[in-house]
């Protein structure tokens, strides 16, 4: 923790702000704890951390999936774990910036090097951010996990000179409301309880004026709601090793159906199915219309799978439409500025509109 964290830090109950009770400082990095009259919080590892049982009573299975994919040194990372492996950074550059409304990766760059300060909710151990952050970065960011992966995001991002990370729950995020410029949320609001209440949550912290970047689920196809849902409730209280080996099954289906190299051709739209006409690679028929079979052929078994285990482990995986999320952006005054649609889910970005 760098002691200008404190600046932005405000206690999720009393919102007041936090004294610090240093044991030591090396490097600007600080440990010990922070206090206020009525409430106490450690800092470990150079991370705040602020869960306790009441934070976590309906969200243990949830930090024990994200921890266990987040903190897989066999999934999307360098034998080191301290870097994304190239296929995988190369995958993230070539589809991410469009979703984001961004000619390419260096634009989205240039537009989040432009803030002042960014706040990044669920960060996971730092995968995404490295997408638009670099060391190059001189403005304040906050990356906030529920997951144990918030450690490795602290030393993947080390070289970014005014990045803290802490560890919280988006319910009662233990920040300033309206202090940032960009708020960045992919693909978390809909592993909680309420994706709409995660909204409210989140999009407080945004400054007037300021963006909320975010991605939902999108509800898709009768046939695949049904198969994920059954799947999911099968696995979702299954230790997380296990449903992993579970899903492997899944995924080296979708191994199966892409070696067949079959192409379909839809004559017609199947409305009772939501499949439009048209050719489809018999593995992403089955992929995007009847069960989540991923699998990418330059891609590890285990790089695949983290993509399914992703989907069907964690017990809250809520999808949404598209008029759903407008209404959420309307009611808290958000200006919806761009929007995907694709399979993986809704991409937004809302301004904030000014008092």
């Amino acid at each position: 923790m760098k002691p200008e964290l404190l600046d932005y830090l405000r206690a999720p109950i009393t919102r007041e702000p936090f004294s610090l009770e240093s044991d030591s400082s090396e490097g600007g990095v600080w440990t010990g704890q922070l206090v206020t009259p009525s409430e106490t919080y450690p800092i470990v590892r150079g991370i705040p951390r602020f869960l306790t049982a009441d934070e976590l009573k309906d969200q243990e299975q949830t930090q024990e999936s994200f921890s266990y994919k987040w903190t897989r040194a066999d999934s999307f990372y360098t034998e080191s774990r301290d870097e994304i492996d190239d296929k995988t950074f190369d995958f993230m550059v070539e589809t991410e910036p469009e979703r984001y409304g961004f000619e390419d990766i260096s634009e989205m760059r240039q537009h989040y090097e432009s803030a002042d300060s960014i706040l990044e909710v669920g960060c996971g151990s730092g995968h995404y951010t490295s997408l638009y952050m670099t060391p190059d970065y001189r403005g304040k960011y906050v990356g906030v996990d529920l997951s144990a992966g918030i450690d490795i995001a602290k030393e993947r991002h080390a070289g970014v000179k005014r990045a803290d990370f802490v560890q919280a729950n988006l319910f009662s995020l233990p920040l300033k409301e309206q202090a940032f410029d960009i708020v960045h949320c992919r693909g978390v609001m809909h592993h909680t309880p309420s994706t709409e209440a995660a909204f409210k949550s989140v999009s407080k912290f945004v400054k007037p004026g300021g963006e909320f970047i975010f991605l939902i689920y999108r509800k898709n196809g009768p046939v695949r709601e049904f198969t994920d849902d059954l799947i999911r409730e099968a696995i979702k209280d299954q230790p997380a090793g296990e449903a992993w080996e579970k899903l492997m099954q899944l995924t080296k289906f979708g191994k199966a159906l892409s070696e067949l190299n079959v192409e379909v051709d839809i004559p017609e739209d199947v409305d009772l199915l939501g499949i439009k006409a048209g050719k489809y690679d018999i593995q992403r028929l089955i992929y995007n219309h009847f069960v989540k079979a991923f699998w990418k052929s330059d891609w590890s078994d285990d790089e695949s799978n983290i993509i399914s285990f992703d989907w069907y482990h964690p017990q809250y995986v809520f999808r949404h439409t598209q008029e759903e999320i407008e209404g959420w952006c309307s009611e808290e005054g958000f200006e919806i500025e761009s929007i995907d649609d694709r399979w993986v889910g809704f991409t937004v970005r809302a301004r904030k509109l000014a008092a």
